[in-house]
Order: C-alpha cells, then structure tokens, then sequence
C-alpha cells in the first residue's frame, strides 16, 4: 500500500509509493522512471470520451466511434487509440456538425475524423494544443477526413 494524500495535503496512509485523491500540482521537474501514466481504458461502444488517456476499441460486430472533448477544455492531454479488433474504429472530433471546423491534424493535412484501418494493433497518439488534437505518433496507416453533413 503507498501513501495516500487527500485534496487538502494531509496524509492518511503511510507506505510506500504514492497517491493523491484530488487535484495535484508539481514545481519542478517530475521523472517516472517505470510503470504507467494510466490504466488503459477499453471502449466497446460509441462513446464521447471526456478526458484524456489510453483508449482500447474492441467491438465484436461493429466499429467504435470515439468522440474527442471540446479541444479548449482539454489543453494539454494526450489521447492514445489502439485497435484491438479488426475494425475500422473512428475518432472524431466533438465539433464535427460545424461547417469547415477542422479538429484533428497531421502533416499531411486536418480534417474532423481519423479512421484506422481495420488491423489489430494499429495506433494513434493525439496531443491536444487547446484548438485542435495533433497527431503524435502513429503505428499503421490512418486516413484524416472532413466528411459531409
């Protein structure tokens, strides 16, 4: 069991390792030298996701759609796809039904969803600036696109 520090700062269990229930802060330089940011998260339906993390999509009929918050209430946070199922997953930005809004953006151009290929074990890593989701890195190919309303 590791330390726990509540929202106020208080200690209220020794050990060893560490956990804050409540929002922390850190001045200074902050090194994880091993384990996880944070646990993955498996998706097996549509959903509109609300903060960032490690996302799983696995489906056994169908493609998830994964629908990325608001970019100016998410400044910062990286969002991480990895197919599980061999469909082709999107993600999509929350401002799609706004005309000529684009969301998600690489070098090779931006549009409002990003479609994986229908192959297990294919990635995507997506950085929010503020205004829109920047791609990251990549394992496999996607395709970035505005479709039609």
């Amino acid at each position: 069991m590791g330390v726990t520090i509540d929202s106020r700062g208080i200690v209220i269990t020794p050990g060893s390792g560490l956990t804050i229930n409540g929002v922390a802060s850190v001045s200074g330089l902050l090194t994880a030298t091993s384990g996880t940011i944070g646990a993955q998260i498996a998706l097996s339906a549509n959903t509109v996701l609300t903060t960032g993390g490690v996302y799983t999509l696995s489906s056994s009929s169908a493609a998830i759609k994964a629908t990325l918050p608001a970019a100016s209430t998410v400044p910062g946070a990286l969002f991480i796809f990895r197919a599980a199922s061999a469909h082709a997953h999107q993600i999509t930005g929350s401002n799609v039904a706004v005309a000529g809004t684009k969301t998600i953006c690489d070098v090779t151009g931006s549009g409002t969803r990003l479609a994986l290929p229908a192959t297990v074990n294919t990635s995507v890593a997506l950085l929010c600036d503020g205004v829109n989701f920047l791609v990251h890195g990549q394992s496999g190919s996607f395709v970035i696109s505005t479709p039609s309303a």
